[in-house]
Formats: structure tokens, sequence, C-alpha cells
């Protein structure tokens, strides 16, 4: 399985090959996709608005980027998936994606007036 260390690369990669859908492609990309919001499904951690393909790697975003920019391109990349793709994968697998998706726009406001009080102020604000 292709791992690309990015969420917005793995993404983007499982939009491919749920298209191509040949042999083991929908079992790959629904991997990287569950990969890919693992990391934002447990509200409680500030951190949820950042998508991480490791949970225990820290955020991979690159310096000048906001963060806000590569959140809408996953995101946009899971709506693609649910607009066209989602009579390929589990039910269960698109409700994760909604979830994560929810978490990580509330998670933008956690970003100005942070979460039990830690104020953060990201690159993104």
């Amino acid at each position: 399985l292709q791992q690309f260390g990015s969420p917005r690369y793995s993404t983007w990669y499982s939009v491919g090959l749920l298209a191509r859908n040949t042999q083991g492609d929908v079992a790959a990309a629904s991997l990287m996709l569950r990969d890919v919001t693992s990391t934002s499904l447990d509200p409680t951690r500030t951190w949820v608005r950042f998508l991480r393909v490791q949970v225990r790697v820290s955020p991979n975003i690159p310096a000048g980027v906001p963060v806000s920019i590569l959140t809408f391109f996953v995101c946009t990349s899971f709506i693609i998936v649910m607009e066209k793709f989602q009579h390929l994968l589990e039910p269960g697998l698109m409700a994760i994606m909604k979830q994560s998706m929810y978490n990580t726009t509330v998670g933008d406001g956690y970003c100005i007036s942070g979460f039990n009080g830690d104020v953060r102020v990201c690159n993104s604000c």
C-alpha cells in the first residue's frame, strides 16, 4: 500500500484509486481514508483540526502553508469520494469521513478561541 506521509496526497490518491476501481483499489483507498481520519475523531484533543496519517506523528504541515488550506484540500477530496464513489465504500467509513470533516471544521474554532483555556493562534488564523 502506498503511504505518502501526507493527508492531502493520501486522500487525493484515494480518489484516483476509487475512480480506477480495479482489483484491490477499493480496499487500498478505504485503508488510506481510515488512516487519514484516524487522528481527527477525538474532539477533546485540541489538535483535532490537523489531519494526520500516523497517530504518533506530529502534523505534517509544510512551512508557510496555512493549515486551513491543507484541511480544505482533504475535505474537498472527501466530498468527491462521497459524491462519486460512496457506493464502493462501507457506510461506516462514510460516517467516519463525515465526522472527521465536522471535527476539523470545528477545530478551526479552537485556533482562535482555544479549548479549555489554552488559546492558540495558528498560522491559518
